[in-house]
This record gives C-alpha cells, sequence and structure tokens, in this order.
C-alpha cells in the first residue's frame, strides 16, 4: 500500500507516483471485480471503462504523475465506482429470480458491494477537498481524516463480513457433496 512507503521516504515524486499508480490499479482491481455481477447492462460498464481510460489519459496528459497526487482522479475513481454500483443494482432489481438476487445478507457480494459504496462515498468527499485540507491545517479541518478512517475500517470489516459468509457457504457445499466429512463419528 502506499501509505506504508510514506512511513519510509519524504521523496514527494515517489510518492506522487505511487499513489497515482495506486489510484489506476484500483480502479482496474474493482472494475474487474464488478463487472462480473452484471450481465445486462455490460456494454454501460465498458462504456464506463472506455470513460475511465480517457479522463485518466487527459489527467496524465495534462498534469503528469510526478510533480502532483492526482486527487481528481480519486474523486473520478469513486464515482465510477458508485455509477458501477447503481447498475449493478438496477439490474438485480429488475431480475425476478429470487434465488440469482446477489444482493442479500446471506451472500458475500452484498458485504462487498456494500463496503465499496460506503468506502467511496466517503472518499470521494474527503478527497475533493484535499487542496482545502492540505493548506489549512486547522483541527478542525484535519477531523476529516478520522472520517476517512472510520470509512476504511468500515469497508475492511464488510469485507470480512463477505469472506466470513463465503467461508459459510463454502462448508455448506462441502457437507452436501462430502456427508461423510461431516459425519458425526468425526
Amino acid at each position: 500500500m502506499p501509505q506504508l512507503l510514506s512511513v519510509f521516504t519524504e521523496n514527494r515524486s515517489l510518492l506522487n507516483v505511487t499513489y497515482n499508480l495506486y489510484t489506476l490499479i484500483e480502479f482496474v482491481l474493482v472494475y474487474l471485480l464488478l463487472e462480473r455481477f452484471i450481465s445486462q447492462r455490460k456494454y454501460l460498464f465498458k462504456l464506463t471503462g472506455f470513460l475511465y481510460v480517457s479522463i485518466t489519459i487527459w489527467f496524465i496528459l495534462n498534469y503528469g504523475i510526478v510533480n502532483d497526487f492526482l486527487n481528481d482522479l480519486v474523486c473520478v475513481n469513486n464515482i465510477l465506482y458508485i455509477v458501477m454500483i447503481l447498475y449493478i443494482l438496477i439490474e438485480q432489481l429488475e431480475n425476478e429470480d429470487d434465488k440469482e438476487f446477489l444482493l442479500q445478507f446471506k451472500k458475500h457480494f452484498f458485504w462487498y458491494i456494500l463496503a465499496i459504496f460506503l468506502y467511496s462515498a466517503s472518499t470521494l468527499m474527503v478527497f475533493s477537498m484535499w487542496n482545502y485540507v492540505k493548506t489549512h491545517n486547522s483541527a478542525y479541518i484535519q477531523n476529516i481524516w478520522i472520517i476517512h478512517h472510520v470509512f476504511n475500517f468500515l469497508m475492511y470489516a464488510l469485507f470480512a463480513g463477505g469472506f466470513i459468509v463465503d467461508s459459510k457457504l463454502d462448508m455448506e457445499k462441502l457437507k452436501f457433496y462430502n456427508p461423510i466429512f461431516y459425519s458425526k463419528k468425526h
């Protein structure tokens, strides 16, 4: 994680490159995660990906990745995460097959989507004010990082919830497919 690098170096150029590349890689990973769960609106997902690539190229050509941290690109990421989640939500609500409905507490996907959605909303708020927060040292303004840290922790807790739900589902499948393994004798 780029935050760990800041403990070892104060080289702004290296930190900017690391944070900016992390922003790009994060988008690709989230895009690939979310794309798996859309079936009817693939063209909108592809259009969103194309829009992101276009915006990213514009930012890099105009600002580079060495001299500044591209907080605007972080905001673009989070706006597009919210848009992609809304695509999925609309598709899920239009789906009439309850067995395929992914937004249920007992499905790991619900926990992942909720984590990304809540974190995206808070990150968008914090990083849209990045330049203001960076230039004002008021304790009240700096408290915005507390909000970010709370939502960061919440995101990881919700991901953990999704992993727990997923592991319980895997254990249920294992019981179903291998009743000897879960017999009362063992």
